[in-house]
């Protein structure tokens, strides 16, 4: 394969997957901004298996049920931060 074959297919596909940070962030921004979003409500975007598009209301992934991984992560960023915040359940 030639040097220059390698990264033409990584951007072709980068292309038909993936999206400007910009335009990836949008998921985010709706859902911290949206007034009257339901309690855990995830916003993603609405394009096919939810890589790309605009923002829409999308069903909450299994994974962001874990609480184990979300105890982690709380560990984790307090930790990191240097702070410490009650937990709520």
């Amino acid at each position: 394969m030639g040097a220059g074959l390698v990264p033409r297919i990584a951007n072709t596909f980068n292309r038909l997957v993936a999206q400007s940070a910009a335009d990836g962030a949008l998921p985010s921004i709706a859902a911290a901004t949206e007034p009257g979003l339901a309690p855990l409500s995830f916003v993603g975007p609405d394009g096919l298996a939810e890589w790309r598009g605009k923002p829409k209301l999308v069903k909450l992934p299994p994974k962001a049920k874990d609480q184990e991984a979300a105890d982690r992560l709380w560990a984790i960023s307090e930790n990191l931060t240097a702070l410490r915040y009650p937990q709520t359940a």
